[in-house]
């Protein structure tokens, strides 16, 4: 009788085990069968009667794929059955596979359940390995794209292959196919197969019904040592994907089980975002419609010289009479830019440091944040889409606005602190949380302003889905920690706010109302100019990215439809898309009633400045529409992020370039322009207006006799060695301002700042009277009430959060 099926095993130094195998086969057979034994050349001999089986001897192992060939060749069976010589057949397992075949026209391959000897089930079903499938295993974290895996459930299933154990090859295959590919020593001619099969228009089946025990690997074991049977893999490898993709593939997995998973992904992001700073990585510098950043960064330097910590008065600007920068404007990132010119950058280097510095901190962040609540990918799109926006390109390249640049990397590390603190209750993320706020206050305290309202339904949000009513506290303390690390910044400049110049910060160009943006500028425009907002004819992207909020609106659409399987995502999303048009309203004149009412508004001068939570709530969408994409996510994403870059990577180039270095940037017209930009923004209140000439190198007498032996100016304090002939009446060349103490030798004296004879206009300078004799003299900015309880404040607070650090669980 022919047989119905033909059994081919290959044997290399595996007997007994073929022995059982061939048992198992007849006892739980009840189809015609055959069964076939290519022996490679073992060196041991069989014990069964040669009924029992047909036998092929080679005198060589010539491999697995050309041993099974030889049986194929020798087959009389109209089905193949391909069994290891390490499997044993359980009660109608074949009969089952045959059965299968017969019933499925389309079918090439079907293998059957294979169990570890203790009968729990094992992995036998692959997907067809490649790049994709190596990163998104390797690098994303996603199980089963490249190992081994095995279906749940008693239904037959569809798969890209199985493994070559037991692996039943119809007549439809063979006919189509062939034999298996004789290239292949061992590994790989399993996969080969079934893609072959795939590439014939048939199909490869994984039937839970058919169950066949697999010692995994015992066929094998005498080919290779323990310590380098994966070498056996590389030769089949590089002809299953051809040498290149086995390289890429190689390398993939290598780093993915070398490296820290995080860390194989910030670098990845890192290197995606290059473009969007490439351009500053060279000599020189450009410009930028703020062009004080390096002057910053260089007078925070002379605030390190003198120890002034923390930097609050400037010693060049407002014409060299001293400023109280740091009082009103946010410092930290200029305490880091003066850092890195201690390390030896240039002044100008420092600001192009800082600005990729930027780049890559906010692109990592938000994958950080994304990441935390959605998965590795979604969290790598969330990052490329913040990173490829127009505003960010607005941001260095056009406006230079380095504090708002760098707050946008300090958004989602608020949101995150806060979300690991609601979810898990830890007291590093009480740490966490107070940073963030620290961070956000001192760099940008307006754009902290309009966040802090979305912070808080982020945070209760967490909280009432979450059911934490319990971690309400630690938030409270979490936010008076980072209210109390930013003190020694915030209580000055709200109680110090009355001596400065502040009205121009809100008058003239810097009007909120010549600022609202229309609906096709932040929607549709694609234009791109330096030119200021206010001036129509003059070119200004503000614009939220196309590709942004498209992809927001498909998040809420996605939502809409995956409601009732992903509830709290779901409503997170609409969370964020009802945020995010609130943020659109804000920026349109339709909203100028709101403006009118709430006049703390007024301070952001200008209500695009929502554009930076627009883009941060548009990425985090971008993230949920790619979570809710399904299996469509990978092909979501890459659309996404390639579409914004082939849209907005253009913008991200300077107007110009400028072969300059420190010492241009610092002396002559451009030294002379950096000490009166913007300088009524900050100046002193007893000045009437700002100075019409640079400050004097020495002090004036106005009265009686003195001459000055030696002057020095330093970043918050002057000081020198005069001789006073007759009683005399000296005005330094600084401005008066509160905490500013006159000492002569060693004493404080008197002083006023309403002397302004000679003077067009007062400038409130410091004046004071000085008896005859040779003295020292020193002028210094100290600490107001503000300060020291500012200042206080804040240490106590980092002492406070040491302590806590040091002794968290």
């Amino acid at each position: 009788m022919k047989p119905t099926i033909s059994v081919i095993i290959v044997n290399y130094n595996t007997r007994k085990l073929v022995e059982d195998c061939i048992a198992s086969v007849k006892k739980n057979t009840s189809i015609p069968f055959e069964i076939i034994v290519v022996e490679n050349s073992s060196q041991d001999g069989f014990t069964l009667p040669a009924a029992d089986f047909r036998l092929i001897i080679n005198k060589e192992n010539l491999g697995f794929a050309k041993a099974v060939n030889q049986g194929i060749e020798a087959s009389k069976g109209t089905y193949i059955l391909l069994l290891n010589s390490d499997t044993l057949v359980r009660k109608g397992a074949i009969d089952k596979l045959v059965e299968f075949a017969k019933d499925t026209p389309d079918a090439g391959v079907v293998g059957a359940k294979l169990l570890n000897k203790d009968g729990s089930v094992q992995a036998s079903c692959f997907n067809f390995p490649g790049i994709a499938g190596a990163l998104k295993q390797y690098w994303f974290g996603e199980e089963g794209h490249y190992d081994k895996f095995a279906p749940v459930g008693i239904s037959p299933t569809k798969v890209d292959a199985i493994v070559g154990a037991a692996f039943l090859i119809t007549p439809q295959a063979l006919k189509k196919v062939g034999k298996l590919d004789s290239r292949y020593f061992m590994y790989f001619e399993d996969l080969d197969y079934c893609r072959q099969v795939k590439r014939a228009g048939l199909k490869t089946y994984y039937l839970p019904r058919a169950e066949i025990i697999h010692y995994h690997g015992e066929s094998g074991k005498g080919i290779a040592g323990n310590t380098n049977q994966w070498r056996r893999l590389i030769p089949s490898s590089k002809i299953y994907h051809g040498r290149l993709k086995h390289f890429i593939i190689t390398a993939i997995m290598w780093l993915g089980q070398k490296l820290n998973r995080n860390l194989l992904l910030a670098l990845l992001i890192t290197a995606l975002i290059v473009p969007t700073f490439f351009r500053l990585v060279r000599p020189g510098f450009f410009p930028m419609q703020d062009d004080l950043q390096a002057f910053r960064v260089q007078q925070m330097d002379k605030c390190f010289d003198d120890f002034q910590i923390p930097c609050r008065w400037v010693p060049d600007a407002g014409y060299q009479y001293g400023y109280p920068q740091f009082i009103y404007y946010p410092p930290s990132v200029y305490y880091v830019g003066a850092l890195l010119h201690r390390i030896g950058l240039q002044y100008i280097d420092a600001v192009k440091v800082l600005f990729v510095l930027g780049y890559i901190a906010s692109a990592l962040a938000m994958f950080v944040l994304v990441k935390s609540f959605l998965g590795n990918w979604p969290g790598v799109v969330a990052a490329l889409i913040y990173s490829y926006v127009p505003y960010k390109a607005v941001e260095v390249f056009v406006r230079g606005a380095l504090n708002e640049f760098w707050s946008l990397a300090f958004l989602p590390l608020a949101f995150w602190a806060t979300y690991r603190l609601t979810t898990k209750a830890k007291t590093r993320y009480i740490i966490w949380t107070a940073i963030s706020i620290l961070l956000l206050l001192t760099t940008h305290s307006l754009i902290s302003m309009i966040f802090a309202p979305f912070l808080l339904v982020w945070i209760g949000y967490w909280i009432y889905t979450e059911k934490k009513w319990k971690v309400v506290g630690k938030i409270i303390l979490a936010g008076l920690l980072g209210l109390g690390l930013s003190a020694f910044y915030l209580i000055p400049l709200l109680l110090e706010r009355k001596y400065a110049h502040l009205e121009s910060l809100l008058s003239g160009y810097f009007d909120y109302r010549a600022h609202f943006v229309n609906v096709y500028k932040l929607f549709l425009s694609m234009e791109w100019g330096y030119g200021s907002s206010g001036f129509p004819a003059e070119k200004l992207n503000l614009s939220t990215g196309i590709v942004q909020w498209l992809i927001g609106i498909l998040a809420g659409v996605l939502a809409a439809f995956r409601f009732k399987k992903e509830r709290k995502l779901a409503t997170l999303t609409f969370v964020f898309v009802g945020s995010e048009l609130l943020v659109l309203f804000m920026m349109h004149l339709k909203s100028s009633f709101i403006w009118e009412k709430l006049p703390f508004l007024h301070w952001l001068q200008f209500p695009w400045r929502f554009l930076s939570i627009s883009i941060f709530l548009l990425a985090i969408l971008s993230g949920l529409a790619v979570y809710f994409a399904g299996k469509f996510r990978y092909l979501l994403g890459i659309a996404a992020v390639i579409a914004a870059f082939i849209l907005y990577a253009n913008f991200f180039v300077p107007k110009a370039w400028l072969n300059i270095t420190d010492t241009d940037k610092f002396s002559g017209a451009s030294w002379e322009k950096q000490l009166t930009i913007s300088i009524f923004d900050y100046l002193p209140i007893y000045a009437k207006l700002p100075p019409p000439s640079k400050a004097s190198d020495i002090p004036e007498v106005l009265e009686g006799e003195a001459n000055f032996i030696s002057y020095e100016k330093g970043s918050n304090f002057q000081t020198g060695e005069v001789t006073v002939t007759k009683e005399a009446l000296i005005r330094l060349p600084i401005f008066d301002f509160p905490g500013m103490k006159v000492m002569v030798d060693g004493k404080v004296v008197a002083h006023v700042n309403n002397d302004c004879r000679g003077q067009e206009y007062c400038l409130g300078l410091v004046s004071f009277n000085i008896a005859p004799g040779m003295h020292k003299i020193e002028v210094k900015l100290g600490r107001t009430p503000a300060r020291w309880v500012g200042d206080i404040i804040s240490l106590v607070t980092v002492g406070f959060v040491v302590a806590v650090w040091l002794r968290r669980k």
